[in-house]
């Protein structure tokens, strides 16, 4: 199971709809791989600091990005951009409407206040 990214669920007014995912993940990690092509799937990714083109902005020697698309009887090399502030799987959670899948087990504590009870889940925050 991967620990590059928490999903975060909150309950302000009693409603378990509050889902944040934070990203965790390292620099040069997939999901904040910037691309400037408009694949939406590829055979193979990774990172380099060699053999890539001199992109603007970015210097020699530096991380980029980059995935191989086969096309009709072609590859083709990709490069992009990492961002320390990006996450793709941030903004897809945002944007998706499908549900959550799994099971989550976590301690409440009960607090009695007056003619009810408020299950705290983690901090109080």
């Amino acid at each position: 199971m991967s620990r590059d990214h928490l999903l975060v669920i909150s309950a302000p007014d009693g409603d378990l709809g509050g889902r944040q995912l934070i990203c965790v993940a390292p620099m040069y990690s997939a999901c904040r791989a910037v691309w400037d092509c408009d694949c939406e799937r590829w055979n193979e990714w990774g990172a380099s600091a060699e053999d890539h083109p001199l992109l603007p902005g970015f210097s020699p020697g530096q991380i980029l990005p980059w995935h191989h698309y086969y096309g009709d009887d072609d590859e083709e090399t990709h490069w992009g951009r990492f961002y320390p502030d990006h996450c793709n799987l941030k903004t897809w959670h945002a944007h998706q409407d499908e549900q959550h899948a799994g099971r989550i087990v976590v301690p409440v504590e009960p607090v009695w206040e007056d003619d009810f009870v408020t299950f705290w889940v983690g901090d109080k925050s």
